[in-house]
């Protein structure tokens, strides 16, 4: 704590130094001060806990030092000396705030109890002061508990309504809504780093912001703004600069200005928008604005005509397979700017792929496919080595984990047999052309040894295997479909419609129009 004496007789300031302990107070600065004006400098630059003040000053009374010092943020207690003992001084210096009065020569005793008096008004002026600020702690945290169940629709009516009362009656608030996003990528993912949210909003007025999250995705913050437009852009690139000093990727979608509270659900979704049309090159602005425009949503990405491509490259384990297969599938978003939310769904996509297939082969191989699904691709993995964000270092990631996946897969099955590899296979490709000479090749196996063991293990050759194969799913689409016969003959593999007719009678006993008219 800090004490100031303030007296133009330097033995007397060295006489309340020595009559008192200061230090088993708690006191670790003494200030001292000759005048009124050295005092309020020193007031005001140091903020002292306790003054202990003469009433008569070369340049002034101590009676107009203490309004000055009743002025300051934290308030000092005040014990006036004098060697005057005529009340109209006393009772001056009592009235401005003192909490005691001495009379020169300074007693000390009445000095101890005077200190005694004081240090016992600064507790409970420190007592009252931090309940008065866990008060508007409380309500602030309820203001944010409010607008955060508002903006996440729970008890949406109770929020609008109690948040409507907090406005002055007949009044109206305008507000954006801003989605900082330090986790672009990811549900789930990095958590907004909690000391940034500290310093964000200890660096905005309380009147002006408020900060709030939601649970599903940790990596961001939503800030509610209610300041003037005026002043928007300032605090704006403040919050920037302090989010770019921690050097993550980060990116905020911002809403328009929306009427508070009634339209924050409207604004939140389209500080979403904002943020999912963000570009993903850093090189570029980190904060998108919602513009109407944004009201169309961005075309999902597809992956009906790939999935088996691309299962087909993993089972070979051939990785630059499997990069063509990915390059293949992402082919259609090389043309276009890359956004955050083109991101979003590339991870996402490949997120339920890897899932998809992990399932199918725990259900195939109990007890021996073990494999976890991995991370979903975070922003770091679309970043080349120029910090450029582009989809080829995404697909150099997406091809390691589906390799870990294909050593998963062989080392899952009965001894490790390669047939049931080759098996797989044909299940994904059962419509494209086949020769074993090259199947076998693919697979890095003997073409005899191919055909024996094939036969061993499926109890039928591979040419036959493929035909029931081709045949069933010809089933499926007799019944699901009315497509032409020929048509589903193209589609599982078969070029000649009356081969296929031939094959489908062998295995069936019926013609494909016989089998669809049965149902």
């Amino acid at each position: 704590m800090k004490l100031l004496l303030i007296d133009d007789e330097p033995h007397v300031i060295e006489a309340l130094r020595l009559l008192e302990s200061w230090g088993k107070w708690g006191f670790d600065q003494i200030l001292e001060a000759n005048s009124i004006q050295r005092a309020r400098e020193l007031a005001l630059q140091e903020l002292p806990d306790l003054v202990i003040t003469d009433i008569l000053l070369p340049d002034g009374t101590g009676v107009d030092l203490i309004h000055t010092l009743n002025e300051l943020p934290v308030v000092p207690q005040i014990i006036a000396v004098s060697g005057h003992s005529d009340f109209c001084y006393v009772r001056p210096a009592l009235s401005a705030g003192c909490i005691d009065y001495l009379l020169k020569p300074i007693d000390p005793v009445d000095l101890h109890k005077a200190v005694s008096k004081a240090m016992d008004a600064l507790q409970l002026q420190r007592q009252q002061k931090a309940s008065c600020e866990k008060m508007t702690q409380l309500s602030k945290m309820y203001r944010e508990k409010l607008v955060c169940d508002l903006l996440l629709q729970r008890n949406t009516v109770d929020a609008l309504n109690k948040l409507n009362q907090s406005l002055p009656a007949g009044s109206s608030a305008q507000c954006r809504v801003l989605l900082f996003d330090t986790g672009c990528l990811r549900t789930g993912g990095d958590a907004f780093p909690a000391d940034l949210l500290a310093r964000l909003s200890a660096n905005c007025s309380d009147n002006d912001f408020i900060f709030c999250q939601d649970s599903t995705f940790p990596g961001q913050c939503i800030v509610i703004y209610l300041g003037g437009e005026k002043a928007f852009a300032a605090l704006l690139k403040r919050l920037l600069q302090q989010l770019s000093a921690q050097r993550l990727p980060f990116c905020v979608g911002c809403s328009e200005v929306l009427l508070f509270p009634s339209q924050l659900p409207i604004g939140y979704q389209h500080a979403r928008d904002a943020l999912l049309h963000s570009p993903a090159t850093p090189e570029q602005s980190a904060l998108t604005v919602w513009s109407v425009q944004m009201d169309a949503p961005q075309e999902p990405v597809t992956l009906a005509d790939t999935r088996r491509q691309l299962l087909s490259a993993c089972l070979t384990g051939d990785e630059s397979q499997m990069q063509a297969a990915l390059t293949r599938w992402l082919a259609p978003l090389y043309d276009t700017p890359l956004t955050i939310g083109t991101c979003r769904q590339v991870s996402h996509a490949w997120q339920k792929i890897l899932s998809d297939w992990i399932k199918t082969y725990r259900e195939r191989y109990p007890g021996r496919f073990s494999m976890q699904p991995p991370k979903m691709l975070h922003f770091a993995d679309y970043l080349d080595s120029q910090g450029c964000a582009t989809l080829m270092p995404a697909v150099q990631a997406m091809s390691v984990q589906a390799m870990d996946l294909a050593h998963s897969i062989r080392s899952s099955r009965p001894d490790r047999d390669m047939i049931y590899q080759i098996e797989d296979y044909l299940q994904l490709n059962y419509s494209q052309p086949f020769n074993q000479a090259e199947c076998a090749a693919r697979f890095f196996i003997n073409k005899d040894y191919m055909c024996r063991k094939f036969k061993t293990v499926f109890h039928m050759n591979m040419v036959n295997y493929l035909h029931t194969l081709r045949i069933d799913h010809a089933k499926t689409m007799l019944r699901a479909t009315d497509w032409k016969v020929s048509r589903i003959a193209h589609e599982v593999g078969y070029p000649d419609e009356k081969y296929f007719s031939k094959q489908f009678k062998i295995l069936e006993g019926m013609t494909p129009m016989e089998y669809r008219n049965s149902f």
